[in-house]
């Protein structure tokens, strides 16, 4: 059967009230009933038969690279390992067995799973400025001894500020919420917010505005995933691997993958739709008094240096889109020291640039 990537679907306002309609009826219903029941038993019977093909085929896979291989020990039971990922991706992402819970199905994005075997393949991104690293990741068509230079991956990091992940002495002195407006309000690299400098009918000079950024959730999403087929230390591991990197202490990883899924959890928090909240506008030393841990140079440098921002100041208008991103900046600020936050967004960078990409770029 073929598979694709598909995207979370939510359930919509007519097909609720059609269910409304069918409860009225019980005779309607009784039949839907015993159909669904039987539905479920010949599915049942399909997965088992498809779970047991499955899992012989692994042993003998058809992988035709050390990448698909790795894969294979890292993801079993989430891809199709009896299919070569460098002939068919959408049929290798597509699961050979039983993935765990109906809800977790239900909330998986197979774009990330494509994404993050292309990581691996083939190194295709959207970000244009992470392309150099194309070549270094690529294993399915290239018959090079040795894999290119990083150099100019790594220097892009450094450019922007942020450490490179995989270099345990490359620590960075920038305080994290300056990186965070560099990459939005510089790059369209959205962390934490996205943050941007624009017009606004409310005042004469230009407003730097601060909204929730989508990425945070869709994440969240995939770590959650991993977290729940046990491969998130593994995925660790082999992103280590494939840049050359020794691994760090089992305590030190443990940390960080805690600190990953928290802090995305929190900026999750502030993301959920409220239809009664309304902007904060302030002025930028409101709202920078507003976050602990933070001064008002940390919330000003980096909006002088963006494209209209030059003229900024203390009084600057700053409009948030939900006081709950304020919060969340907040919380991260004083639960975490800036050493472990900054640790957070280079290997969050990183992830962006290989696994995601990023359309803005």
């Amino acid at each position: 059967m073929p598979c694709s990537a598909t995207t979370l679907q939510t359930d919509s306002p007519d097909r609720a009230h059609q269910g409304a309609q069918t409860l009225m009826d019980e005779d309607l219903e009784h039949n839907v009933a015993w159909m669904v029941w039987l539905a479920i038993a010949l599915a049942a019977a399909v997965t088992l038969l498809l779970w047991i093909g499955g899992g012989s085929k692994v042993g003998g896979t058809v992988c035709a690279s050390s990448s698909c291989a790795q894969l294979s020990a890292a993801f079993e039971g989430v891809l199709n390992y009896s299919v070569d990922p460098c002939v068919d991706l959408n049929a290798f992402v597509c699961s050979g067995g039983n993935r765990g819970p109906r809800s977790l199905v239900a909330q998986l994005i197979k774009e990330y799973e494509l994404t993050m075997v292309q990581l691996f393949l083939g190194g295709e991104t959207a970000f244009a400025a992470s392309r150099v690293v194309s070549d270094f990741l690529h294993e399915c068509t290239s018959t090079r001894d040795a894999p290119p230079s990083i150099d100019r991956f790594e220097g892009f990091f450094e450019f922007v500020s942020v450490p490179w992940p995989f270099d345990p002495s490359d620590v960075a002195e920038v305080h994290p919420l300056e990186t965070v407006f560099t990459l939005s309000l510089q790059w369209g690299i959205d962390t934490w917010f996205r943050a941007y400098v624009h017009t606004a009918d409310f005042s004469d000079a230009p407003v730097l505005f601060i909204e929730a950024a989508a990425l945070a959730s869709s994440w969240l999403d995939f770590v959650l995933t991993l977290e729940e087929v046990g491969s998130r230390e593994k995925y660790f591991g082999l992103f280590h691997d494939r840049y050359n990197a020794s691994l760090p202490e089992p305590e030190t990883i443990a940390t960080r993958l805690t600190t990953e899924k928290e802090v995305l959890s929190i900026l999750d928090a502030a993301r959920s739709p409220v239809l009664s909240m309304r902007p904060v506008i302030a002025s930028l030393a409101k709202v920078a008094a507003q976050v602990r841990n933070s001064t008002l140079e940390n919330w000003l440098q980096p909006v002088t240096a963006a494209a209209g921002g030059g003229a900024a100041n203390d009084r600057t208008l700053v409009s948030v889109q939900d006081v709950r991103i304020l919060q969340a900046v907040d919380k991260l600020l004083s639960s975490y020291g800036e050493v472990a936050l900054v640790e957070h967004l280079s290997w969050w960078l990183v992830q962006i640039l290989t696994v995601v990409g990023w359309p803005q770029g």
